[in-house]
């Protein structure tokens, strides 16, 4: 009897590690490996819609200028539409 409870002991003591090594394992290789801080970097470049969807903010922006609203309620729209444009 003895023997089945430290063995399931030893069981509950070894998913217990493990669950926790597996939370400390991600964060520590994602700080040593350089081609992820490279990819993180990178990440922008490629989206193509980015800069037709800047334009079009700002087209946005311009034409709220013109229309006569408030300056700052247009700020405001226009930070809100670069803020759904792609990162």
């Amino acid at each position: 009897m003895k023997s089945k409870r430290t063995t399931i002991q030893f069981c509950i003591l070894v998913l217990a590690l493990t669950a926790q090594l597996s939370f400390i394992s991600p964060s520590t290789g994602a700080q040593n490996s350089n081609s992820s801080t490279t990819m993180m970097q990178n990440d922008n470049v490629g989206i193509p819609h980015n800069q037709a969807c800047r334009r079009r903010c700002a087209n946005s922006y311009r034409r709220c200028l013109r229309s006569g609203k408030n300056p700052n309620a247009c700020r405001k729209q226009y930070r809100n539409c670069l803020r759904r444009c792609p990162q």
